[in-house]
């Protein structure tokens, strides 16, 4: 039987719209997207409508100014109403899908290599969304959206892996790619199936609950359209037809280059993954610095190497580096032999030549790696011939350069003995003095050390107490992940919080006979070795046990606190503080509501000059939100992709992890503050899977 022609499919399929209003809740594309309808394979009523590259770019900048809507959640959690205990912790009785048109855009690639050639930014693999299950009708094959995985069943505040398929599934999808047809064909097929499920759903429903539980039921129908190069219309023999160009990426190319991810070489030609973004935040952030004279603390990529574009290779060096000193957990400490051996092959050269080759020599990243007072001895004696060998070059004008893979955790046990050794400062002291010139982390475990050595340097009469303590500190009950994890690591709220919250160590020898210094923040209980993350030079992140040291907020300047949910019980003499209670990390309480009473808060702090630490319990979700939303304020108009890349990279150590509403909610913001979002919801949730998927200790996410 032959197929139908255009003509007949635009008169039989098409029902004129009515404009879209401003308050109308539900999107929809305009009427000249619909008028080159085509019969699809592999369903009954499958039908695909053909558009140009303007016409989907007119069509996103309207749905991305459309208001976000309020009523995605719970469901997007992945709450389906069959799951009791999901429906008892989000107060549900019954759910039905939410009636949303939403927009997205799927790549026709035929598999992961054609990902990414000729793709448009923003655009989704069809693979990610759909896949061949077996109809419960005919028990045949039949394409389908893809369902939550079994894993991912129960109560989960970080859905971020199934927004896709979710979304895909309440949205008209828009095909472009070397396979567009084959694909559209398997769309077309999962949205019959899913809008047949839920109709039978809505039924039974319907009979078990009344009419009234399906009166807001998603009753819509989706559409497919394909992406086509020029749609030129022409007249045969009294006969309508259209004439449809189907590779259009070199229109793309050259018409939207906004719009292009990967061009037809495989060259990105846009940095669209938060991975990446993450990254080259994360090596603006943490760029060598000097923080004496001719000592410098970088990553390991500010180390030299050998340029080989010429024929003769030569060591590009550009801030002369003489001496680079890596710690690293793998380490071996440098003895005294290696230093001498250094000492003769740069005496052989001027004090002002940088040698063709530099000296690389190791340290330590951590204490952890000793497990008795031999070896503590060995290490301190190795380290001062160490200290000494960095003050002879220095001296001598030679820059040395002390790094670590990730530039602000590995080094610090090196750096802040450093900086207590050369300028004859306390512990307490090299600390705040180094959090003058950067930011830095240091494990909960590795306090004892530094007292140790700041005692040895100091060749104090307490250093016997420190070293004991030190010992003590071997059987602390410190979660494993600080001693086999030095890098970052995503972890669940209980281990932050094992983390936020160490055991207090038992010693077995007297205390030192001291008078208690209330200014002593180094020494408080609370204090976890780190001082809360520096976003601003006026705002830090942080957790309850930051904010519960009021010596440690006054030594570094924060006189006004932020408690989102969990209240400090600060002074109010000393500290402007504002309790934001009854906020939870539960997926249902709200963060938006508060966004205006934090920026109005923070803003006075700057304005008047001072610093504001904004906290929760562990730092990663309720005060990271508000956070991001801060500064997404005060650089208005900041993105929402590019806030939260710089906040998730200047809290080091710890990743921030906003719950899924919390994150939805600040899209709406850059909604508001921009009249339109940047990046669409299904996409930077699939890049911010992607990315907590990189440093996963555990696939899956926490659950109550």
């Amino acid at each position: 039987m032959a197929s139908p022609s255009h003509s007949s499919l635009k008169r039989k399929h098409d029902t004129p719209m009515p404009p879209l209003s401003h308050h109308d809740p539900l999107f929809n594309v305009t009427p000249d997207c619909l008028q080159h309808p085509e019969q699809l394979s592999l369903t009954q009523n499958g039908i695909a409508y053909t558009i140009t590259m303007a016409q989907f770019v007119h069509q996103h900048d309207r749905y991305a100014k459309h208001p976000l809507p309020d009523d995605l959640f719970p469901w997007l959690h992945g709450v389906d109403g069959l799951d009791h205990q999901q429906s008892l912790f989000f107060g549900v009785r019954k759910v039905v899908v939410p009636k949303h048109r939403g927009l997205m855009l799927v790549h026709a690639g035929s598999s992961s290599a054609e990902d990414h050639v000729k793709r448009l930014a923003y655009s989704l693999p069809a693979d990610l969304l759909v896949e061949q299950q077996l109809s419960p009708d005919t028990n045949q094959p039949v394409w389908q959206f893809r369902k939550d995985p079994e894993a991912l069943h129960g109560i989960h505040l970080r859905n971020f892996s199934i927004q896709s398929w979710r979304c895909a599934s309440i949205s008209d999808l828009v095909v472009f790619g070397p396979h567009a047809k084959t694909v559209a064909c398997r769309l077309a097929q999962a949205q019959e199936c899913i809008h047949r499920e839920r109709q039978q759903y809505h039924q039974r429903l319907a009979l078990s609950a009344g009419k009234r539980a399906v009166v807001n039921a998603n009753d819509l129908q989706y559409r497919i359209f394909i992406i086509s190069g020029k749609i030129c219309q022409c007249w045969r023999n009294q006969t309508e037809s259209f004439i449809f160009s189907l590779d259009a990426f070199d229109t793309i190319q050259q018409n939207f280059p906004e719009w292009v991810w990967y061009d037809d070489q495989g060259t990105q030609q846009q940095c669209l993954s938060l991975a990446d973004m993450e990254k080259q935040e994360m090596n603006q952030f943490t760029r060598a610095s000097q923080i004496t004279d001719h000592l410098w603390v970088g990553s390991s990529h500010d180390v030299p190497v050998f340029d080989h574009d010429d024929q003769v290779a030569q060591l590009n060096n550009p801030l002369g580096f003489s001496v680079c000193i890596e710690c690293h957990d793998l380490a071996e400490m440098t003895c005294q032999s290696e230093l001498t051996l250094a000492r003769a092959m740069l005496e052989e050269r001027d004090q002002d030549q940088v040698p063709p080759e530099l000296m690389h020599l190791d340290m330590y990243s951590t204490g952890a790696v000793m497990d008795s007072a031999q070896d503590l001895d060995a290490f301190l004696a190795s380290l001062k011939d160490l200290l000494m060998f960095m003050d002879d070059m220095t001296r001598q004008g030679r820059n040395v350069l002390i790094h670590s893979l990730d530039a602000y955790s590995e080094s610090s046990l090196l750096v802040l003995t450093w900086m207590m050794y050369k300028q004859d400062l306390s512990l307490r002291d090299a600390y705040l003095s180094l959090q003058h010139q950067r930011s830095f982390f240091v494990f909960a475990s590795d306090v004892p050390l530094l007292q140790v050595v700041d005692h040895f340097l100091r060749q104090s009469s307490a250093l016997d107490y420190y070293k004991q303590k030190w010992i003590a500190s071997l059987h602390n009950n410190t979660p494993s992940q600080l001693l086999d994890h030095p890098s970052r690591l995503l972890m669940t709220d209980q281990t932050i919080h094992e983390i936020s919250h160490p055991q207090p160590l038992t010693l077995a020898v007297n205390p030192l006979p001291s008078n208690p210094d209330k200014d002593d923040w180094l020494s408080c209980p609370h204090f976890e070795g780190s001082f809360p993350s520096r976003m601003l030079p006026f705002l830090y992140l942080g957790n309850l046990n930051h904010a519960t040291n009021p010596a440690m907020l006054k030594a570094l300047g924060i006189s006004y606190v932020v408690s989102v949910g969990e209240n400090a019980d600060l002074n109010n003499q000393d500290f402007q503080h504002l309790f934001l209670d009854n906020l939870y990390d539960d997926g249902i309480d709200s963060v938006k509501s508060q966004y205006d009473r934090t920026v109005a808060f923070v803003d006075e702090a700057h304005k008047r000059g001072a610093k504001c630490l904004i906290h929760c319990r562990v730092g990663v979700s309720r005060s990271a939100a508000l956070t991001i939303a801060y500064v997404m304020h005060h650089f208005e108009p900041l993105s929402l992709v590019a806030a939260y890349t710089l906040v998730r990279a200047r809290r080091l150590n710890v990743i921030i992890q906003p719950n899924l509403k919390f994150m939805y909610e600040l899209l709406q913001l850059e909604q508001q503050l921009t009249g339109r979002f940047i990046v669409p919801w299904h996409f930077l949730s699939h890049q911010i899977h992607l990315l907590n998927d990189t440093f996963a200790s555990q696939k899956e996410e926490l659950s109550f």
